[in-house]
């Protein structure tokens, strides 16, 4: 790679949307990222994407899709709004996990097996139940 191509993409079926200078006083791209993610949205781009291997869509058709334009204040309000839940989305995941892993773990001590878990999983205890008999 040569230096002046520093950050390029190395795939025909790519397309980097950027809001242009001019109009980023009246388009957040947080919220065109939003929007671009709506169901509504990706069914839209498929329904136009060419059926190869690999799908792909050109982007003559995706500058004909239609997106709503709030106010910049609005978007703002919209992008904290769906940033926030994204955010809470991603704790109700790592808690899910975590007790997922706590639930393997003491199956495994309760049942008399040992349990090692998988490297940068869980911390590195050993769960083992000794059995009285």
């Amino acid at each position: 790679m040569q230096q002046h191509q520093a950050g390029w993409l190395m795939s025909p079926n790519v397309i980097r949307l950027r809001v242009p200078e001019e109009q980023k006083d009246r388009v957040l791209p947080e919220d065109l990222l939003h929007c671009l993610c709506l169901d509504e949205s990706v069914a839209w781009m498929r329904d136009r994407a060419a059926a190869t291997a690999a799908p792909s869509l050109r982007s003559e058709p995706l500058g004909s899709l239609q997106i709503p334009l709030p106010g910049l204040v609005e978007q703002q309000e919209i992008v904290a709004a769906l940033n926030g839940l994204d955010e809470l989305g991603r704790a109700h995941l790592a808690v899910a996990a975590s007790v997922r892993h706590s639930r393997i773990a003491l199956a495994g001590a309760l049942l008399g097996q040992s349990w090692e878990p998988a490297p940068g999983t869980f911390p590195s205890h050993r769960f083992e139940k000794e059995a009285m008999l």
